[in-house]
């Protein structure tokens, strides 16, 4: 039953991935809706952009990625290992989002300092936490299990 589960969560994942990394480049791959073209006046060649909002797709993309690879480590250990960690990914993915649904979109400064957090940097630090984390807890359990 474990191993069924960690399948379907690795395809989930990894289709979450893939189309994250479409619509965070929807002019590469033609899912753009607004596209726009400009001319810098300092070498006239004309670039073409895309106005979509990308940055949503990050956070998926980001948390799908740790998921997938989470699970292919589990899918080799215990199953007590895989139920504490789907507890604790339960209650952390929900409020990772809301923490970066909450966040601003972008933060303010200028010349490369940051005046306040923005989305991005909130992504960065819930999915980094959640890779340091769930590997704590893992070794942790397998340790623990070893030991029994």
């Amino acid at each position: 039953m474990k191993n069924k589960i960690l399948i379907y969560i690795l395809g989930g994942s990894f289709v979450v991935f893939v189309l994250s990394v479409i619509f965070s480049e929807p002019l590469r791959f033609g899912v753009c809706r607004n596209i726009y073209t400009w001319i810098p006046q300092n070498d006239g060649v004309e670039v073409t952009g895309c106005s979509d909002d990308t940055g949503i797709a990050q956070a998926p993309g980001m948390f799908s990625f740790i998921v997938f690879l989470l699970s292919l480590i589990l899918l080799f250990l215990h199953k007590e290992i895989f139920q504490s960690w789907k507890i604790f990914t339960y209650w952390w993915l929900p409020i990772s989002f809301l923490f970066i649904l909450g966040a601003p979109s972008s933060g303010g400064g200028s010349i490369g300092i940051g005046g306040s957090i923005d989305r991005e940097i909130v992504t960065w630090w819930f999915a980094g936490l959640f890779l340091v984390i769930s590997l704590i807890l893992i070794i942790y359990k397998s340790i623990k299990l070893r030991g029994k």
